[in-house]
């Protein structure tokens, strides 16, 4: 299993454990072009915070794409314009400290 490990804001985190939201986005640039390009994962890690004992989840990545232009999503309320990687997050394998 090669994991992409990213953090993410508590709204964000519980949509996605909640199932509601299914796609997290990243801006394209050299910082998430570095770690995104650099292997090709099989699961996402989302940790809502940076301490140890901060909430996650692990899900599998069915797909990650470089989409650009203006995005909205009306259900989460995400704003992207440019370009950005779209990350479509399939079944949750695991969670903890939720």
């Amino acid at each position: 299993m090669t994991i992409l490990d990213l953090t993410i804001q508590k709204r964000w985190f519980d949509l996605i454990l909640s199932g509601e939201k299914t796609m997290e986005y990243r801006r394209f640039c050299p910082y998430y072009s570095s770690r995104i390009n650099k292997t090709r994962f099989s699961h996402i890690k989302l940790r809502n915070g940076y301490r140890p004992d901060s909430p996650f989840l692990i899900a599998e990545i069915l797909h990650i794409y470089l989409g650009s232009g203006a995005l909205f999503s009306p259900s989460c309320g995400e704003h992207l314009s440019g370009s950005y990687y779209g990350i479509h997050i399939g079944a949750i394998v695991e969670k903890g400290n939720t």
